[in-house]
């Protein structure tokens, strides 16, 4: 089976979208929105006869409490464990049991205390599922699957489709079912926000994502989470889990400070059964993934020409560390945009632009780079033909090949191939770099993953804890999340942020430097 066999596919038709937003606003209608939100409780030891208005009065069931939620409303889950033979699994439908939010007064389910309360799935159904709803906010959750024969038609954790508006932030999804297709989090949801949430044991993909969206701060990890033996649905990797954020098709989503580790690929575009433009990668890391980035025109769909190509791609401040194949890996895009990036420890290269020949696309793809840092690859920056291609102010240094054009029409502009002196700096140029403020407008050659971005726009909010340098996680829940080596507690340590000879910048907490930006 090829590697465009292995996704799954979201398809998105306009007329789909129109006939959507008719149902959300039909749906509203119906469900009229009270003057007043209500905080409602559930629990596993709760009883539906219950008034759940109070923590000492909460009802029992899914299926009860989630028809009485109207616009503004909460529904806190207490501590406990939330399983088919007691609350039963979370199904929303807006179309049929369920109300939708309105804009500044979303529905919302979230954790009494975060992630205390457990959805453990048994694999038989997706224990949470969603659709054609609006206006959700999602809080707080620790959520399992499990490995289930009798499911085959979807294994994944949380499924959110045909909807818009809603957020998902600092969930704990675990364990997709292998037996079928799914990701830990599949959404066809559009303008939405995925923030802060941890996915671990997954087989297939994390997030497969929708348009317009914003994914921001979230730590994926596969852990090696191997194929089953048939009659198990089978990954690209049998040893690994696929993609940790792919986009697959979709268009106009943000992509900012994510950190994946340890799968086939950490972000990817997969540009089949529809176009794939205008998406931004700013500020992410990818540690020890086959492919750090992978940006990819795909045959399936029956696409033409450039529809095949993804389009327009910004990637801005990205880290891929200890790749085994390639730090980012072009094929056939159509004007990919690439503004400060470290490769460091590629197997084979740091960035390769080439196409695959049965997807040619228009024939002309096309990659424009600025401050981009590749060292200790077997090749270094290797661009093949027919791109056109410039990188200004390149720096290759300890590859075996620093520089690679072959065929492509264009060239590496003022490159350099001197030691960039990183110490064991990873995430950002230190002071001390040679690097530093030697690129395009005298910003620095290389990433710098410092402060946050916030919709695209980078801040001089702090990325890290300036006291622990840790990334940003939700609550630890032992033995889920608290292993050394592989979750978002200690990725900081493998990152060698604020330890291990790479101190914070001097005024890191509360005087940043202005961002730079090249030209």
């Amino acid at each position: 089976m090829s590697i465009g066999d292995k996704f799954r596919n979201l398809i998105h038709f306009p007329l789909g979208k129109f006939l959507m937003m008719v149902s959300v606003a039909y749906t509203t209608s119906m469900f009229a929105t009270p003057a007043d939100a209500t905080i409602y409780y559930i629990s596993p030891t709760g009883a539906d006869s219950n008034s759940g208005t109070s923590s000492s009065s909460p009802w029992k069931t899914f299926g009860f409490a989630i028809r009485k939620l109207r616009a503004g409303d909460t529904l806190i889950l207490r501590n406990g464990t939330y399983n088919a033979s007691n609350t039963g699994y979370v199904n929303v439908n807006c179309s049929t049991n369920a109300a939708n939010g309105v804009s500044g007064q979303p529905i919302t389910i979230k954790a009494e205390n975060e992630r205390q309360a457990f959805i453990d799935g048994d694999g038989s159904v997706v224990p949470f599922n969603m659709i054609n709803c609006s206006y959700w906010t999602i809080e707080g959750l620790h959520i399992k699957s499990a490995d289930n024969p009798a499911n085959r038609s979807n294994g994944s954790v949380m499924q959110i489709d045909k909807g818009h508006h809603s957020t998902m932030r600092r969930n704990l999804l675990t364990n997709n079912n292998r037996y079928a297709n799914g990701a830990i989090l599949e959404t066809s949801l559009d303008y939405s926000l995925f923030e802060e949430n941890e996915m671990y044991w997954f087989h297939r993909n994390g997030f497969s994502m929708g348009n317009d969206n914003t994914i921001r701060r979230n730590y994926l990890n596969s852990r090696g989470y191997s194929d089953l033996r048939s009659p198990g649905y089978s990954s690209i990797i049998p040893n690994r889990g696929d993609v940790s954020i792919v986009l697959y098709p979709a268009s106009n989503n943000i992509v900012e400070n994510n950190i994946s580790e340890g799968g086939y690929a950490g972000f990817s575009i997969q540009n089949a059964y529809g176009q794939s433009t205008d998406n931004k990668f700013l500020g992410n890391i990818s540690i020890g993934d086959l492919y750090g980035f992978l940006i990819q025109a795909r045959i399936e769909g029956h696409n033409t020409k450039a529809e095949q190509m993804p389009l327009n791609t910004v990637m801005q401040n990205n880290v891929a560390l200890n790749s085994t194949n390639l730090g980012v890996y072009l094929r056939g895009n159509k004007n990919t945009q690439i503004n400060g990036l470290t490769v460091i420890g590629a197997g084979i290269s740091g960035l390769q632009a080439d196409i695959e020949e049965a997807v040619p696309g228009d024939g002309a793809p096309t990659v424009y780079g600025d401050n981009v840092l590749v060292i200790n690859a077997t090749y270094g920056l290797y661009v093949k033909y027919p791109y056109t291609f410039t990188f200004n102010r390149p720096g290759a240094y300890n590859n075996g090949t620093n520089y690679t054009n072959r065929g492509a029409t264009g060239g590496f502009v003022n490159s350099t191939q001197i030691g960039p002196n990183l110490g064991t700096c990873r995430a950002w140029i230190p002071s001390t770099s040679r690097m530093k403020g030697a690129g395009v407008n005298k910003a620095d050659v290389g990433a710098n993953i410092l402060y946050r971005y916030q919709d695209g726009v980078l801040t001089t909010v702090p990325l890290w804890d300036p006291s622990t340098g840790e990334f940003p996680h939700g609550a630890i829940v032992p033995g889920v999340n608290d292993i050394a080596g592989s979750s978002a507690f200690d990725v900081h340590k493998r990152l060698n942020v604020n330890t291990n000879g790479c101190p914070f910048p001097p005024g890191y907490s509360t005087k940043p430097p202005s961002p730079k930006t090249s030209s």
